[in-house]
């Protein structure tokens, strides 16, 4: 706002209570107390006289526009380059009340606000006009409020897509016309997702969901109106796309799925869909989504088996990733419970399910933030409670699968101790089962093996163990498992001849 070298006119009591020029000796209290109101109203208030020139404005209006009261007075609003303001003076100057909101930059700051401005004229008994009175409140929080709230109506704010609402408004706007192109409904459902949630976090679910609308999105025509209808649940809706439509999403979906596996596979993507192309004068376009809902449900039960194998294994795999050394642990666990399940003259069943533990025992671990890694970490690397409740997560991920479910009631319970300081259950003795006893003798041979950079030797090895048999492992096992280390029929390669 500019400046003008005009001199305000004014000639009203009114005019000088609003510019602060009446004194308090000839103000009655009611007018004080309006003049108070004036200078503390959290609104912006002015006053101009007849020629448009700001004779008095309150804190509120400076502080609104960033600038000062005493850089505002003398403001010729006529001069303004805004030409909103610039009527709206003019119209109170004729005797016209009007407003205006919009956007608005102050020529004093720079500030950029979104106000509503009320203009209105001052006149004396006898209808002449005196100047005007300004109302500008500031409404960008609002507006902004406004804007959030209709963007949630619309909006999932997970994944930024629509939302069911706003899919099936669109339904019923399209039953209602008379739009007769064919119409495809596709419906995506996300494999696992609890599983995802329950093993990972809730934060790694939203990870998940978010990678899935971008895959979806990539995979469809850009005129797709596409929502997430539900939990683990997408829409895509397809005017004009037909069979050709939907095999180039099929097609895309596949390989969009593939990279992100194979680049981003910490939280690996797998999804079941379904699909409807409406008939010829077909009206119940809700009725045509239910039918790609059904036809997507036929896929995932077909699936399911193929699906919960594939995310067990995915798991497995990032956690090789995350530790190169998991696999070749895993492989002498075998080993000695090779050898031990001999000496045991265990079934083959018995044995092959002792090895199969080798093999997915800390699948939980992949839960642990910043800590996939295997072998016990210390309670003082802060992840104390993270690693209790690995045992527990690991059996519901082997349940998901039916290749593993057989394993997971020893999953759960491979870090209990024959004392029943273990967790995460606290069992003792032969409440523990058999296998998890097994398993814990050798692991505990290996960890004692292969700790830090040097390692225990044999003597050394067999001492550890003896202390620990009655404690953390079952005294009978371990005396059997130090027999065969004494004969060396269990031979710890790289540590001992």
């Amino acid at each position: 706002m500019g400046k003008s070298g005009r001199q305000p006119e004014d000639n009203s009591w009114y005019s000088q209570l609003l510019s602060g020029e009446m004194s308090a000796g000839n103000a009655s209290a009611n007018e004080l107390k309006l003049q108070m109101v004036f200078e503390h109203v959290p609104i912006g208030l002015m006053h101009f006289d007849r020629t448009g020139i700001i004779t008095s404005c309150n804190g509120s209006l400076a502080a609104m526009l960033g600038t000062t009261r005493e850089a505002l007075l003398g403001v010729d609003l006529l001069g303004l380059t805004d030409q909103r303001i610039v009527r709206l003076v003019g119209n109170a100057l004729q005797g016209e009340m009007s407003a205006v909101e919009g956007g608005y930059t102050s020529a004093a700051s720079g500030r950029k606000i979104r106000c509503k401005m009320s203009l209105q004229p001052v006149q004396d008994l006898k209808g002449q006009v005196l100047g005007g009175v300004g109302i500008v409140e500031d409404i960008t929080r609002h507006r902004e409020y406004e804007k959030h709230l209709q963007y949630l109506s619309q909006k999932d704010p997970v994944t930024d897509l629509y939302n069911r609402s706003f899919f099936e408004g669109q339904l019923e706007t399209l039953n209602a016309s008379l739009f007769k192109e064919q119409i495809v409904i596709i419906i995506c459902d996300i494999d696992n997702l609890k599983l995802i949630n329950d093993t990972m976090g809730h934060q790694a679910g939203d990870r998940l969901l978010r990678e899935t609308a971008r895959i979806i999105t990539r995979s469809s025509s850009p005129d797709c109106l596409i929502a997430r209808i539900g939990g683990d649940e997408f829409a895509i809706l397809s005017i004009a796309g037909g069979q050709e439509g939907i095999d180039s999403f099929r097609l895309k979906l596949r390989e969009n799925i593939k990279e992100h596996n194979q680049a981003q596979g910490d939280i690996p993507i797998s999804l079941s869909y379904g699909y409807a192309i409406s008939r010829e004068n077909q009206t119940d376009l809700k009725a045509l989504m239910r039918e790609a809902d059904l036809s997507m449900y036929r896929q995932k039960i077909t699936q399911r088996h193929k699906n919960k194998e594939f995310i067990v294994q995915s798991f497995m795999r990032r956690l090789e990733n995350f530790d190169a050394l998991i696999v070749e642990k895993s492989k002498r666990l075998r080993k000695y419970l090779t050898v031990f399940g001999d000496r045991l003259d265990l079934s083959r069943p018995a044995l092959n399910y002792a090895l199969s533990l080798a093999d997915y025992h800390d699948i939980g671990r992949i839960s642990i933030k910043n800590h996939p890694e295997m072998g016990r970490l210390a309670k003082e690397e802060g992840a104390e409670g993270e690693i209790d409740r690995h045992c527990e997560i690991g059996c519901r991920i082997a349940l998901a699968s039916e290749e593993t479910a057989i394993l997971a009631n020893a999953i759960l319970k491979h870090h209990e101790c024959w004392d029943g300081s273990g967790y995460p259950l606290g069992l003792k003795g032969e409440e523990i089962p058999l296998e998890c006893r097994l398993f814990a003798v050798a692991d505990a041979c290996d960890e004692l093996v292969h700790k830090g950079t040097e390692g225990l030797n044999k003597d050394q090895v067999i001492k550890r163990l003896r202390a620990m048999a009655g404690k953390r492992l079952d005294p009978g096992l371990t005396g059997i498992f130090i027999q065969l280390l004494m004969e060396e029929k269990i031979k710890i390669h790289g540590r001992w001849g």
